[in-house]
């Protein structure tokens, strides 16, 4: 991305490390179509976003859309976190690959959440890791479901977390058996566990810990390929963490080798009869928050200023001040925080990022900081990747697709 943050710059084509190819005139097209007034950041986009990753999932059961199924009628659906579309190009080299643009904010849970219910975060109220809770009082944690309260009384932001439909209760209603492989989705807190899994059968334990990508994507490989041959007329949708490797090392070299593993599980899958379909939450940007930042993160999210600690996770935070706080607070984050677009949340609704008055925007603080560039107050400094901002690396994910050949 260019300074004056239109598409086609480094930040396009490099993202999160080395392996990137050439800018696909596709992507630059997308970002176009989904550039804001501010600089380097984009909103999702009204149809080529994560779901459509749900409604290829449907369609391709009615022998529609872009993903066809063979004569067993079994479809592998994988949710890699944290690839990018870059890195997707370059390494899912047999796939039939389009670039789509991820969910606000580039959070797994948010982007996860809106694949299968094809509803957008600001609707399904997953907006982010922390966040208002439905009572209005607290801040909750939707991975772990903590909570904390307010240290004084706010204005009356109660909520009701709305129940969708999953694709997994869409197909069951057809008559068509779903069945999951969550793996370290297993951990998520069990409010967000069943609302995203609803209407598919739980199978298999969590894989077992790797730390490296390539010894994972080989443990993966072989629970998947199990799972097929014992439904091979199902559809199988699974989760695979590449995002923990990337968030220290970046998409290095043995990112690159995992996903090329990945790329050639799924060619095997093809060729068996069953089709894949791969994607991703987001992707990630560098992070180097220096201490300054740290410091004055340190100072605005305290209690002289702010009623809860701050919501949001990543490359996107954002603060719940004390009513007669607010406009300091505002000045004080917009001085100390070059880095970053200070925001409120009505004005986040005007530029299309959320819909005034839905169940997500209520969640958020009334201060919104998204990233722009490195030095972000991320909640841990040691992580040299980062998501959660709007930024190109963050937003262009891979849609990609392998047919069944018989």
């Amino acid at each position: 991305m260019g300074a004056d943050g239109q598409p086609g710059g480094p930040a396009v084509t490099a993202g999160a490390g080395a392996g990137a190819g050439a800018v696909r005139p596709e992507v630059v097209d997308l970002l176009g179509e989904a550039s804001t007034p501010l600089a380097g950041l984009y909103r999702r986009h009204p149809q080529r976003n994560l779901a459509a990753i749900g409604d290829a999932i449907l369609a391709s059961y009615r022998n529609e859309g872009p993903v066809r199924l063979g004569s067993r009628r079994g479809l592998v659906v994988i949710a890699v976190d944290g690839l990018g579309y870059s890195q997707a190009q370059a390494n899912l080299t047999t796939a039939n690959l389009s670039p789509i643009i991820s969910e606000f904010p580039t959070t797994t849970v948010a982007c996860l959440m809106t694949s299968v219910t094809r509803e957008p975060a600001f609707r399904h109220g997953f907006i982010g890791v922390q966040y208002l809770h439905p009572d209005g009082d607290r801040l909750v944690n939707c991975h772990d479901g903590s909570t904390t309260g307010a240290t004084e009384t706010a204005p009356d932001r109660r909520t009701a977390t709305p129940t969708f439909q999953t694709i997994f209760d869409v197909l069951a209603d057809t008559g068509i058996p779903s069945v999951a492989l969550p793996n370290e989705l297993a951990g998520l807190h069990a409010d967000t566990s069943d609302r995203l899994l609803h209407g598919a059968r739980i199978a298999g334990p969590c894989l077992p810990a790797k730390t490296d990508p390539v010894d994972l994507v080989a443990a993966f490989a072989d629970e998947l390929t199990a799972a097929t041959a014992d439904r091979p007329d199902a559809l199988i949708w699974t989760y695979l963490d590449l995002d923990s490797h990337v968030h220290r090392h970046g998409f290095d070299q043995r990112a690159a080798l995992a996903m090329a593993a990945l790329d050639e599980l799924a060619r095997r899958l093809r060729d068996s009869g069953t089709s894949v379909l791969v994607f991703s939450d987001h992707g990630l940007a560098r992070s180097s928050p220096s201490q300054a930042t740290r410091d004055a993160w340190a100072e605005a999210a305290g209690t002289r200023w702010c009623r809860l600690p701050p919501g949001g996770a990543g490359r996107i935070r954002w603060l719940y001040p004390r009513p007669d706080q607010a406009d300091r607070l505002t000045d004080f984050a917009t001085d100390q925080f070059p880095d970053a677009v200070v925001i409120t949340s009505d004005q986040l609704a005007e530029l299309g990022f959320v819909t005034a008055g839905s169940v997500g925007q209520r969640r958020l603080g009334e201060i919104v900081l998204i990233a722009t560039g490195a030095d972000f107050p991320v909640p841990d400094p040691e992580m040299a990747y980062e998501h959660g901002s709007m930024t190109a690396e963050e937003v262009v994910v891979p849609m990609a697709i392998w047919p069944a050949v018989r």
